[in-house]
C-alpha cells in the first residue's frame, strides 16, 4: 500500500548568495581556517612625496621644501638670497647719511671743545664767537673729509651684510656694481667731461644774465688755496664718483626699479641725489640743472653698460672739469 504523500511544506533553499556568504565565513571568522584568502590583506605603499622628474631637478644639498609654483606644473628650486628691493635700499642710504652727519656733527663738537679751551687758557681778547668764526672753514674741510668717508665706509659694510648675493647683478634690478669694460669707461670719461663743459657754458650763460653766483661750503672750500683746496680735488676726484655711483645709481636705482619701476625708480635717485647737492645749489639755483643732468647720463650709461663702472668714470669726468676751472681760477691770478 502506497504511503500517503507527503505534504508538508517544502523547505526553503537558501540562495546563492547566501550559500557563498556561508562558505566564506570561516575564513571571514577565524585565521586558522583551511581557506587562503584571495587578496593581499596588506595596506598599499605609500606614494612618493614628489615625482622623479621634479627630485632630479634639486641639486644635491638643497631642501625639498625650497621648491615653489604651482602643483600641477613644473617646480623650480626658490632662490636662497633675498632681492634687491626698496626696503633694503633705503636702510643703505639712511645708513650712509646717518654716517655723514654724524662724522660732521662730532667733528664740530670736538672742534667747538677745542677752540673753547685755547680761548680760556691763552686768555684771548678776541670774541669766543669771532674765533669759531676763523676756524670754521678748518672744520669744514676736515667734516667734510670725514663725512665722506664715514659714509662710503657705513655703506659699503651694509651694502655687503644685506644684498650680498645682488651687488654683481648687472641687470637694472641689481646694483651693478661691476668696474665694466675698458671701452665703456673710457667713453665714460668722454661723456663726463662733455656734461662738464656743457654745466660750465650754463653758468656762464646766466652770469651774463646778471645772475651772480655764492659760494657754498664746499665751494668755499675749492677756492682756498692750500690744505682746503687740496682736500676738496680729493673729494670731488676720488671719494665722491665711486662713492655716490655705487649707492645712487646702483643700489638704489636696483631696490627701487623692483618696488616701483623704471620711471619711479628713475625719478627718485635723481631726486635725491639733487636734494642731497642743495647745500651748494641753492647758492646758484641753475647748478640744479647741472646736477640733475650728470645723474641722468650716469644712469643712462650704467643701464646701457650693465655695469656701474662707466657711471663712476661719467661722474669723474664732470667733476674733472669743475676741478680743472677752479685750479685755473684760483692760481692764474
Amino acid at each position: 500500500m502506497d504511503r500517503p504523500e507527503d505534504r508538508s511544506p517544502p523547505e526553503h533553499r537558501p540562495t546563492a548568495a547566501i550559500e557563498t556568504l556561508a562558505e566564506a565565513a570561516p575564513a571571514l571568522s577565524s585565521p586558522d581556517a583551511g581557506t587562503t584568502p584571495t587578496e593581499d590583506p596588506s595596506p598599499p605603499p605609500a606614494a612618493p612625496l614628489l615625482d622623479p622628474p621634479i627630485i632630479n631637478q634639486i641639486r644635491p644639498g638643497e631642501s625639498t621644501m625650497a621648491v615653489s609654483g604651482p602643483a600641477d606644473g613644473p617646480r623650480q628650486p626658490a632662490l636662497d638670497k633675498p632681492p634687491l628691493s626698496a626696503r633694503p635700499a633705503t636702510i643703505i642710504l639712511l645708513v650712509f647719511l646717518g654716517a655723514q652727519f654724524g662724522a660732521g656733527i662730532l667733528v664740530g663738537m670736538v672742534g667747538g671743545i677745542v677752540v673753547g679751551v685755547m680761548h680760556g687758557i691763552r686768555h684771548s681778547k678776541i670774541p669766543m664767537a669771532q674765533e669759531v668764526a676763523e676756524t670754521l672753514p678748518v672744520l669744514t674741510m676736515v667734516g667734510a673729509m670725514l663725512g665722506v668717508v664715514a659714509g662710503g665706509i657705513a655703506m659699503l659694510l651694509v651694502s655687503t651684510s644685506l644684498i650680498r648675493g645682488r651687488l654683481n647683478d648687472c641687470s637694472p634690478l641689481g646694483a651693478a656694481w661691476d668696474h665694466g669694460r675698458l671701452k665703456d669707461n673710457a667713453v665714460g670719461l668722454g661723456l663726463g667731461l662733455a656734461v662738464g663743459a656743457g654745466n660750465l657754458l650754463l653758468a656762464a650763460m646766466f652770469v651774463s644774465f646778471g645772475v651772480q653766483p655764492t659760494l657754498g661750503p664746499m665751494a668755499k672750500m675749492a677756492n682756498t688755496q692750500g690744505l682746503s683746496q687740496a682736500v676738496w680735488i680729493l673729494l670731488a676726484l676720488v671719494f665722491a664718483p665711486p662713492i655716490e655711483e655705487l649707492l645712487f645709481r646702483g643700489v638704489l636705482y636696483g631696490g627701487y626699479r623692483r618696488s616701483f619701476g623704471a620711471p619711479i625708480a628713475t625719478a627718485l635717485t635723481t631726486g635725491i641725489f639733487v636734494v642731497l647737492h642743495l647745500t651748494e645749489t641753492i647758492h646758484f639755483p641753475p647748478a640744479t640743472i647741472s646736477i640733475a643732468g650728470l645723474a641722468m647720463v650716469a644712469l643712462w650709461f650704467r643701464l646701457r653698460t650693465a655695469a656701474i663702472g662707466p657711471a663712476v668714470a661719467v661722474h669723474f669726468g664732470y667733476n674733472l672739469v669743475a676741478v680743472t676751472a677752479v685750479f685755473c681760477s684760483t692760481w692764474g691770478k
